[in-house]
């Protein structure tokens, strides 16, 4: 078996110490760190319906490490080819759902404009009244997020709302009566609008495309979407990726209010309050986030939790040096210097990160053609999670040339 498996199988209590001991600060910080894009990402997936996916992916990646740490060579390499392109597969399978990410986490959000209880009262009276007539309909309420990046077509109108002007667009004898309204405030914004279609088989059973588009905007985006079943005579509501029937006027109603307080006007989607109570109605899901965090942390931080030591050339730089001045038989070029720290401490250093700073600013070069400098400790430049044990040797040299 893998080494490193059979030091996480000694796993008892001096371990524990172990680890209590040598966690840092930084580490609390990048397992928080890691759990919040977790939970986001798992909130978001969950939100947009590809969470089933992302957990088989997370399997893949999962048994890809137990296969490492069994020493399973064959399943590994297989294993490892497959996940060698799996960001990219990744990125072909969800190119909307990142493509909405982005557009989540753009700051310019729309304000959402105000509606008043007799605008209200007057959609839901031109939406039953289309039911009736079995007249087919696609409203669109926006929410925070912006529609446009996943809508076609449309015709421009910023025209006042009126039941006969909603009833006239949507009458089967007018070119746009088979795309969507967009509303915005108490105005028709634009018509005739395409909307993307979903694709979620069984929530669509027995429903046709106007429900598909309906649907599928509410997939994308955070609207409010009502649509009129021409063959039925049934009002429909999608919101959040999720369609339901609505059968009384003061269903829809009541539903169209609930949407517009739970998005205040002219606010950022995140206020404070909001936040709290997004984290309150989603504790359980972040401490798993947290949980499953501090396992990948520990899968691959506990091997190499010991301190260990490491010798290291350091190169010599001189700086500040007078453009008058030649410096010449630099010796020697470099140091041997040895640093204490964690093995996971020295995975991170960077060609850059270790060097020997000699300011000349500090010494009185006058008359002088052979300087020798004694170095210190800090001369030596390198990262604080480090400790540098020893270094030498203690002497450079160089000559100078006017």
């Amino acid at each position: 078996m893998n080494n490193d498996f059979l030091i996480l199988t000694k796993f008892n209590i001096t371990s524990l110490n172990i680890i209590l001991k040598s966690i840092q600060i930084r580490d609390i910080f990048d397992i928080l760190l890691t759990s919040f894009l977790i939970y986001f990402l798992f909130w978001f997936l969950n939100k947009t319906k590809s969470l089933r996916a992302i957990f088989i992916a997370f399997g893949v990646f999962l048994l890809y490490i137990l296969t490492y740490f069994l020493n399973f060579s064959l399943t590994y390499k297989i294993l490892q080819t497959l996940v060698g392109s799996f960001f990219v597969i990744l990125i072909i399978i969800f190119q909307d759902e990142i493509k909405r990410i982005f557009y989540f986490i753009n700051i310019k959000k729309r304000d959402v404009q105000e509606f008043s209880k007799h605008f209200i009262e007057d959609l839901v009276t031109a939406v039953f009244k289309m039911a009736e007539q079995k007249t087919g309909a696609l409203i669109v309420i926006p929410g925070h997020e912006v529609i446009s990046p996943h809508t076609t077509g449309g015709l421009s109108l910023n025209a006042d709302f009126s039941i006969p002007l909603i009833l006239s667009i949507f009458d089967d004898s007018s070119p746009g009566h088979d795309g969507a309204i967009i509303l915005e405030g108490h105005k028709i914004k634009e018509f005739s609008v395409h909307l993307p279609l979903s694709n979620d088989i069984e929530q669509l059973a027995g429903f046709g495309t106007r429900h598909r588009a309906g649907l599928g905007i509410s997939e994308k985006t955070d609207c409010l979407t009502i649509i009129v079943s021409e063959e039925r005579g049934t009002v429909s509501l999608a919101q959040n990726g999720k369609l339901k029937i609505v059968k009384e006027k003061d269903e829809l109603k009541r539903e169209i209010e609930d949407f517009i307080k739970n998005l205040p006007a002219h606010k950022p989607v995140v206020t404070k309050n909001l936040f709290k109570a997004f984290f309150k109605s989603h504790l359980w899901f972040f401490l798993a986030s947290v949980a499953f965090s501090s396992f990948i942390w520990l899968v691959t931080s506990y091997p190499s939790l010991g301190i260990i030591q490491k010798n290291f050339s350091v190169p010599v730089q001189l700086i500040n040096v007078n453009p008058n001045v030649n410096i010449t038989d630099l010796k020697p070029i470099e140091v041997v210097a040895t640093f204490s720290g964690r093995e996971q401490d020295f995975n991170l250093l960077g060609e850059s990160s270790l060097k020997v700073i000699i300011d000349l600013k500090k010494f009185d070069l006058a008359d002088k053609e052979y300087v020798v400098v004694r170095l210190k400790k800090e001369d030596i430049i390198y990262p604080k999670s480090l400790n540098l044990v020893d270094f030498t040797p203690e002497i450079v040299s160089f000559k100078i040339k006017k």
